[in-house]
């Protein structure tokens, strides 16, 4: 907004009786303060700012926008404030905000000023769902360059939305509960009180256990003893056990005691420099994958956050592969959702990935009362049901529901765009058995000469990226496809 667009017929009118005027140096250059009782104006050009004296120092309003201003002075001052009009183009944004400045008096019995460290501007934030309606979404935005202290919470400029946010490393996340397609929500991000849900992180010797507002959710078993870290049990919104008790419990009634190396959510794959890190001893030659350490481990209002250094090893622990493995937890409300990514990379010389359906990387075992040849369904993103029609083909998704208890309920999981070869294969069971698999070509085509096969040398790396989506439902009831929408085309986001 320019100087033109000021009133002509109208001037500032300042206050009485007019107390004292110093001169100062502000960030606009030097000129004068107009001092009177509890306001001060910047004389260099009085029409632009005032300046709220505080106990530690001086708070400074900038604007462009005439309405926004005055709800700003009545706010902050009570309507206690002379008259002055926009500012034109030297101050762009039309929201509050502070500047670094000081006075340097003349006068013998005028104040001095200094900035206050503790009054930064709150970051606005616009968020656009795009071309899906949005609910339950997680969302990720690059840190702003000014973020609060301490507990942080999104707060919409109309409306009563107030969602909690949580600073993941360099980065913001919140949960989007509900945006129609096309429509936008603006947010201002404030410091606030400790919000008493999300996620929890527990920590045990060779465990982290997780709970989703304040219910268990899963728990991740990573310690020394395992033949590769593992989640167990993964339970769904409802408190059901999505996967497989077996080995990990083995009296469970029921259930199916085959392939024991499935265990629940797990990463693992067939032949990786002709080492089998998929089975398990005493199945010859296997491999194992080794947790070297904990890079990060966060919780918060909002997610936990996993970053994990692992090692792949043969059976005479000649390490193999480096993996970076970082884990998102969600505190959505109506599902439950984990973000899997997985980067490997040679520990040493090249690395074959061999052409076999005998993998993952991400592999799930079902609960048994929902596998396929119980009455299970499996289902992917093109409206293939049940094994016949979803093994060995490509899939953005697959997910495997049924009856648990009386309670449809089933799991997904859903390959990013950025990932190898997306969209990936699956490897699916009527058994019980899911993974995405990139490499068992010859297999899923049942054709030897289109392989599969990857050699991974040294300075590259292999990346994955998959979300496993817990519902209630079957994959049309619980959302599936919507929340595949929000993972790989998530809402945009930008700060003003």
């Amino acid at each position: 907004m320019g100087a033109s667009c000021r009133p002509a017929a109208r001037r500032p009118r300042h206050p009485a009786p007019l107390q004292r005027v110093v001169h100062g140096e502000g960030s606009r250059g030097v000129g004068e303060f107009v001092v009177a009782g509890d306001m001060v104006g910047f004389g260099a050009d009085p029409d632009d700012i005032v300046v709220i004296p505080t106990e530690r120092g001086a708070r400074m309003i900038r604007r462009t926008h005439q309405t926004d201003y005055w709800g700003v002075k009545q706010k902050l001052m009570g309507g206690r404030i002379w008259e002055n009009w926009p500012c034109g183009p030297i101050f762009p944004n039309c929201y509050p905000s502070y500047f670094r400045w000081r006075c340097t008096t003349l006068a013998p019995s005028a104040r001095s000023f200094e900035e206050d460290p503790t009054m930064p501007t709150n970051p606005r934030l616009i968020v656009n769902a795009g071309e899906h309606d949005r609910r339950d979404c997680p969302v990720s935005i690059p840190c702003p360059d000014t973020l609060p202290d301490g507990s942080l919470w999104l707060e919409a400029l109309e409306g009563s939305t107030r969602l909690p946010a949580q600073r993941v490393g360099d980065r913001v996340v919140f949960i989007l509960r509900s945006l129609e397609r096309g429509k936008s929500l603006a947010f201002e991000l404030k410091p606030g009180e400790t919000f008493d849900g999300g996620v929890r992180l527990t920590e045990r010797p060779g465990v982290l256990d997780v709970a989703v507002h304040g219910k268990a959710c899963t728990s991740y078993w990573f310690g020394a003893d395992e033949v590769r870290p593992y989640f167990y049990p993964l339970l769904g919104p409802s408190g059901l056990a999505m996967t497989r008790s077996f080995p990990m419990k083995k009296d469970v009634p029921g259930e199916s005691t085959d392939h024991p190396h499935h265990r629940s959510l797990y990463v693992a794959f067939g032949e990786v420099n002709g080492v089998d890190v998929w089975a398990e001893p005493p199945h010859p030659n296997t491999g194992r994958i080794v947790h070297r350490a904990w890079e990060a481990v966060s919780d918060g209002p909002v997610a936990a956050d996993l970053r994990e250094h692992l090692q792949w090893v043969d059976a005479k622990d000649i390490p193999l592969l480096d993996e970076r493995r970082r884990v998102t937890i969600y505190a959505t409300s109506a599902v439950r959702l984990l973000d899997i990514e997985i980067v490997l990379t040679p520990s040493r010389g090249a690395v074959l990935f061999g052409d076999t359906k005998e993998g993952g990387p991400l592999a799930l075992r079902v609960n048994s009362a929902i596998e396929g040849r119980r009455g299970g369904l499996i289902q992917n993103a093109h409206g293939a049901r049940r094994e016949a029609e979803t093994w060995g083909k490509r899939s953005p998704w697959v997910d495997y529901s049924g009856s648990l208890e009386g309670t449809t309920a089933g799991v997904a999981i859903m390959d990013h765009p950025t990932s190898f070869r997306h969209p990936t294969y699956w490897h699916v069971r009527d058994y019980g058995l899911f993974a995405a698999n990139p490499f068992g070509i010859s297999a899923f085509t049942n054709d030897p000469s289109q392989r599969g096969d990857v050699i991974l040398t040294p300075g590259h790396s292999l990346r994955f990226s998959y979300r496993v989506c817990l519902h209630l439902g079957d994959a049309s009831a619980g959302g599936v496809a919507q929340h595949y929408l929000d993972f790989a085309h998530p809402p945009s986001a930008a700060w003003e």
